[in-house]
Parts: C-alpha cells; structure tokens; sequence
C-alpha cells in the first residue's frame, strides 16, 4: 500500500511502530551538512513487512533511491509508538543523536529496541 493510502487509515493514536533506519553514507549536498540526509525515520503497523516492503522498493522513495544509488541502509531502533510520535520525531532533525551507529556514545549499546520514544 502506498505511503499515503497506508496513513490515511490510520489515526494518529493506533499504537504500532516508530523506526530509525541508518543510510550506510550520507546522500545529498555533500558539500553543505545541512543539505544532506542520512536517516529514515518511519511507522508501522507490522515492521517486517514494512521493513520487506523497503527493501523491495514499494515502501519510502528516499529508501527506493537509496536502492538506485546502491547506497545500503539497516534499521537500527525502533520504539512502541503512534504516527503522532513518528511525525514528532520526523521534525526532530537531530536523528544522528538517536542513532548507535552515528552517536559513539551510544556505540557501546548497540540497541536494538527500546521503551520510550525522546
């Protein structure tokens, strides 16, 4: 189902899954940090499915270019949460800070889920 379709039947208050997917480099104006993207955040209902879809180019279309480039991606958080939550976190900017492969401090953990959604 496409993005769009798959939002609109949904409340901003079903409970399902907030991920943070990693790019394996930058994409963007490399010359300019702020012109650069290098995260996916992102909801679900059922995240190996969504997770399938991406990876089969029928999910995000940064996610289908990624593919075009052959720029790899994993997902490496995820939280219990709502599309309220997603959209929170899409305006958060800062995804670097939640990411164990980008924040060294958070390196030592490695997470692979967690509880509470910053």
């Amino acid at each position: 189902m496409p993005p769009t379709q798959r939002h609109r039947s949904r409340t901003a208050t079903e409970q399902g899954t907030v991920y943070l997917i990693c790019f394996a480099r930058p994409i963007g104006n490399l010359a300019n940090p702020h012109g650069q993207a290098r995260h996916y955040p992102g909801w679900c209902k059922n995240l190996s499915q969504r997770l399938t879809e991406h990876r089969t180019g029928h999910g995000a279309r940064i996610l289908r270019y990624l593919m075009q480039i052959e720029v790899g991606w994993s997902c490496v958080r995820t939280w219990p949460g709502t599309l309220a939550d997603e959209a929170r976190l899409k305006g958060r900017h800062r995804h670097a800070d939640l990411c164990p492969c980008c924040n060294h401090r958070m390196a030592a953990h490695r997470y692979v889920a967690d509880h509470t959604l910053p």
